[in-house]
């Protein structure tokens, strides 16, 4: 028993490590544009002391009615140690103009998006391509984004 409790107690420390230590080129900002938008949703993505942590600067497209914006933290994230990162973004107040990037608790005048988004991906070529998934349907800006990166968290000067 006492042997099964150490094994059990290296395997946790061994996986907070490995998570810790993930490829930590995930950690920058990125964006992902659709036509004809120019502005499109943002990515920031941070570690700190082992733990992810993001917020998505996001659009939602209304047709006729234009494009609305919300700014919110993104939930359960995941990024496993051959760089597959996992989250979901939930419930998000909309704006009627874009507010600052990442600036969480910015006014909020367009109502609300209810459904939840799951995105899961990896950085293919330079770029983090997200699969977007949204069991209700309409929230997902497309179900394959591919994020440039604007800047990497390392770099001092950003772009």
């Amino acid at each position: 028993m006492k042997r099964q409790l150490l094994v059990a107690a290296v395997l946790v420390m061994a996986y907070s490590s490995a998570a810790a230590q993930a490829p930590q080129p995930l950690a920058g900002r990125w964006q992902y544009l659709q036509a004809p938008d120019n502005e499109g949703e943002v990515l920031d993505l941070s570690i700190s002391s082992g733990h992810w942590r993001g917020i998505m600067n996001g659009l939602l497209r209304s047709g006729d009615h234009g494009v609305y914006y919300y700014v919110v933290e993104i939930e359960n994230v995941r990024v496993d140690t051959n760089g597959t990162i996992r989250f979901e973004v939930r419930e998000r107040q909309l704006a009627s103009k874009r507010p600052p990037l990442s600036v969480l608790g910015g006014k909020t005048d367009a109502g609300v998006d209810r459904y939840r988004m799951q995105f899961t991906g990896r950085i293919e070529a330079g770029d983090l391509v997200l699969q977007c998934a949204d069991p209700k349907g309409g929230s997902c800006p497309a179900s394959s984004m591919r994020f440039k990166r604007m800047w990497h968290a390392t770099n001092t000067r950003r772009r």
